[in-house]
């Protein structure tokens, strides 16, 4: 019995020892596996570190005697940042870029980083799928700039809750609209503090008839003081129209109920228009408006946004704000920067894209923007130079005779470019905390898909550019009757029926983020 019990034993360590080693050599081979995994996974991601990429930039700029030399410097600085990466920069003027762009999307040319704007519409180039989705691509390459960047920003490049593009940092607010009329004029029929009392004590942003009458009261002593006024009514509209979702189409602003309207059929619209017709009569207005657009005296009173420093452009001129509040209410940005879907490098265009955005990037950034101290520009302070041979604005401009220069807000960041003599101190924070501080539309993103009714919308846009000129300038005594004319064709037309889809599209928009 003893022996047996013995010879049981034996077998029983010997079963284990052999387990034991079993799972000792499918633990070491387990280990050497992930260990050979982990290594072929390094030297992939070392090999794509390693090889040699050259990027394909299509820049909105036109041809500068320095390039060339600034360009090839800019490589060699890239390679602090980026190794192994060349870019080879192709201008391309304003006025040409939209059809250069298209023929890059049709040839499927491999060309790594783009410019959209209002010539290339995000939404109508993402249909397309000209544009590479960026969402995991910033995710992954370029993580600053959402650790960076304004969430509101970035949403301006959304389409479809997916990143298309990187919207480049640049004034986004509605236009706050400013009237800007001969200091002269100003200093001695009218003052700051008037004005202000008239113009900042509104609760709403659309104009009301005390802000009418108020500049009714100023051109009218203008004109029995000078014996003439010329006022060019154009951008006013824009404090009235609201939100637009797809013009005329529009929300009021700040209405929580986020009701699609047509624009035209406003009380403050209509507003818009009886005062119009009212210059006109009184001659505030010129005759040829209609006719002649660009005409008149560039003397004129005139509308136009107004952002702290602009009066630096025109020292001879007063600025008269027609509203207190900064407001973002647009559903679209108009300087994006994109990945091309024919690209065939995205990953590392997302790593330079960052660069251009973001902080890490901000020397090599300006560098590309403004070439080389003491040639190009003087340096100021750590964030203000002097430009050479040109005042500091719009050096890639067709006309320019800047002997180098990028547009910031066409290339990245603005809020990271130097300040130039173009800019009074402190420019990029004042505008930066403006931005902070403006009422900001909780739509930003939403992008309306007009697809379902294209007819209906192709035959009120033709309606409302019929009309648009006439009433908007008030150059018509049959103004009203206009008007009317206007409404009852675009009724019939299927308004209604774009009011009811684009109210729907909203609607959905709000229910899923929880607005």
């Amino acid at each position: 019995m003893l022996k047996k019990n013995w010879f049981l034993s034996i077998l029983l360590l010997l079963f284990i020892s052999l387990f034991i080693v079993a799972c000792s050599n499918d633990d070491a081979n387990t280990n050497d596996t992930e260990e050979q995994s982990s290594d072929n996974n390094e030297n992939a991601e070392n090999s794509d570190e390693n090889e040699e990429v050259t990027l394909q930039w299509l820049v909105p700029s036109i041809d500068q005697p320095d390039q060339d030399k600034v360009w090839a410097e800019f490589n060699e600085k890239l390679q602090e940042y980026l190794p192994n990466t060349t870019v080879e920069f192709e201008n391309v003027t304003i006025p040409e870029y939209g059809e250069r762009w298209q023929l890059v999307a049709s040839a499927q040319e491999p060309i790594d980083i783009a410019w959209s704007f209002w010539s290339t519409p995000l939404v109508q180039e993402v249909e397309k799928g000209a544009y590479m989705d960026l969402t995991e691509l910033m995710s992954e390459y370029a993580p600053d700039l959402v650790n960076e960047l304004d969430a509101t920003l970035l949403d301006f490049g959304k389409v479809d809750e997916k990143q298309y593009a990187i919207p480049n940092w640049q004034p986004m607010t509605d236009m706050r609209v400013t009237m800007r009329t001969a200091k002269e004029d100003f200093e001695e029929l009218w003052s700051k503090e008037e004005s202000e009392q008239v113009f900042y004590s509104r609760d709403e942003r659309p104009l009301n008839q005390e802000a009418y009458d108020a500049l009714s009261d100023y051109f009218q002593r203008i004109q029995d003081a000078r014996g003439s006024v010329e006022v060019n009514p154009y951008t006013i509209e824009q404090m009235q129209q609201g939100q637009l979702i797809s013009n005329p189409f529009a929300i009021r602003i700040q209405d929580d109920n986020y009701e699609v309207v047509n624009k035209v059929e406003l009380p403050e619209m209509k507003l818009f228009f009886d005062n119009m017709n009212n210059w006109y009569e009184k001659g505030f207005i010129r005759e040829d408006i209609v006719a002649n657009p660009d005409g008149g005296s560039e003397e004129a009173i005139h509308f136009h946004a107004y952002f702290p420093g602009d009066e630096l452009a025109e020292p001879e001129k007063e600025f008269v704000p027609l509203g207190e509040n900064y407001y973002i209410s647009q559903l679209t940005h108009s300087s994006n920067t994109v990945i091309p879907s024919s690209s065939d490098n995205p990953e590392r265009a997302m790593q330079l894209i960052e660069l251009m955005h973001t902080e890490k990037g901000k020397d090599l950034f300006n560098f590309l923007l403004w070439g080389n101290e003491g040639e190009h520009y003087e340096k100021i302070n750590d964030n203000r130079i002097e430009t050479i041979d040109y005042p500091g604005s719009f050096p890639a401009n067709p006309g320019s005779e800047a002997p180098y220069g990028l547009t910031h807000y066409f290339t990245g960041n603005t809020l990271n470019a130097w300040e130039t003599q173009a800019n009074p101190e402190g420019h990029w924070d004042t505008l930066g905390e403006i931005h902070d501080n403006a009422w900001k539309s909780p739509l930003i993103g939403f992008k309306p898909d007009l697809e379902p009714v294209r007819t209906q919308v192709a035959q009120i846009e033709t309606i409302y550019t019929e009309y648009w000129e006439t009433l908007s300038t008030g150059s018509a005594s049959n103004y009203e009757e206009l008007y009317e004319q206007m409404l009852e064709r675009m009724n019939g037309s299927g308004a209604q029926e774009i009011i009811d889809e684009l109210q729907s599209q909203v609607d959905a928009f709000v229910e899923e983020n929880g607005l």
